[in-house]
């Protein structure tokens, strides 16, 4: 737990507030890391216990965020699928650090000027 003036916030909130994830996506991602497979959303839907579409609309908005990566494959009888995976675990601690600090700053250049 993190306590920050009259708030305590988890550390699963700071990582949410940090990238704006929904529920949603922040379980997967949390599944993802965890694997550190390539998946297809169907392999990833069984992974995260979530319906196929709901996995469909969290890897749209972690792919967007920067979170997730994916790579089409091309099925030998036509057609393809895409495989998704998490970009590594120390990347998104750096992107939440430089989120932190902006925010740090923000905050510092508002109470100079109050």
């Amino acid at each position: 737990m993190i306590s920050f003036a009259c708030q305590v916030f988890k550390f699963s909130d700071l990582i949410r507030c940090s990238f704006e994830l929904t529920k949603g996506e922040y379980s997967l991602l949390m599944s993802m890391l965890e694997s550190s497979k390539q998946l297809t959303v169907q392999e990833f839907s069984k992974l995260a216990k979530i319906d196929r579409s709901t996995a469909q609309k969290a890897l749209a908005g972690l792919l967007k965020k920067g979170l997730v990566l994916r790579r089409q494959v091309n099925q030998s009888q036509g057609g393809y699928v895409y495989l998704y995976w998490p970009v590594r675990k120390n990347e998104i601690k750096k992107q939440i650090s430089s989120i932190i600090k902006k925010w740090y700053k923000h905050v510092k250049e508002e109470i100079n000027t109050w």
